[in-house]
């Protein structure tokens, strides 16, 4: 175990150290110890005169040594209980994303079979479908409030109706169309710049849309999730109020995804 002194008295193991400045319940305490110990030079000055000096340094070495012991436990309990507070927190606020992510696949899964997208990608001229079915969109992200597009494609990638009107974007160029279109892909996950989104960062469910009847690829549906929201609210609902403390969600990489408090640890930071 590697030891330092801090402020020359109390030596801490090595690891608790950087953090002993932040732990206002070890200061206290040692300050407390700290005018005890006080006492006990004072004495030790006076056994000097008395004759009985070794055995005042002695006990005065002792209950110095017992000092550095008592708080280095208490530093470094209080970093292992703060660290299995955060390990719980950052293991629900997980669990919670995954449930979500994990329902959506259910959302798009049922939305491409709705009969009205099958027949508006069957029917010839399909512009007053559009309408209605933005309207249906419109209706079903009012009642799901996770979603901010919906956005039926053609299996070229062509956008044939979405939520969204305000995204310029007519066509995908993502591989997630033909990954969707792919017999046996239930649905498709994919998370980054995306084109038909317009090139902004989402979380885009897609699923293919298929013929009633021999299975027909007749176009793919995407779901776009709000997932910076999703964060926000996690981390609104989970994250300890504080300064000096910010939350981040990572990749497998180690790049952060989401971030707590963006001007210290913005998005797309390696870690």
């Amino acid at each position: 175990m590697t030891t330092t002194a801090v402020q020359g008295v109390t030596v801490f193991d090595a690891k608790v150290v950087p953090l002993v400045s932040r732990m206002a319940l070890v200061s206290g305490y040692r300050e407390s110890l700290q005018r005890l110990q006080d006492v006990w030079d004072q004495l030790t000055l006076l056994g000097q005169m008395s004759g009985i000096a070794a055995d005042i340094t002695t006990t005065a070495d002792e209950f110095r040594a017992l000092t550095g012991t008592l708080l280095d436990s208490l530093a470094q309990t209080l970093l292992r209980n703060t660290l299995h507070r955060m390990q719980a927190q950052a293991r629900m606020a997980i669990d919670i994303l995954v449930r979500n992510l994990f329902e959506r696949t259910a959302d798009v899964g049922f939305l491409a079979t709705d009969a009205g997208v099958r027949e508006f990608l069957l029917a010839p001229d399909g512009s007053a479908a559009a309408a209605a079915l933005q309207l249906r969109f419109a209706a079903y992200v009012a009642k799901y409030s996770v979603y901010d597009d919906v956005i039926v494609l053609d299996p070229e990638g062509r956008v044939r109706v979405r939520l969204d009107g305000a995204v310029a974007a007519d066509r995908c160029a993502h591989p997630m169309v033909a990954q969707a279109l792919r017999t046996g892909s239930a649905f498709v996950e994919s998370f980054g710049a995306i084109d038909v989104l317009g090139g902004r960062r989402g979380l885009v469910y897609s699923a293919a849309i298929r013929a009633p009847r021999g299975g027909e690829a007749l176009g793919v549906l995407c779901l776009s999730f709000r997932f910076d929201d999703e964060m926000r609210a996690i981390f609104e609902h989970l994250a300890p109020v504080g300064p000096c403390i910010v939350v981040v969600l990572c990749d497998a990489g180690g790049e952060v995804l989401a971030s707590s408090d963006c001007w210290h640890v913005p998005v797309g930071a390696p870690l």
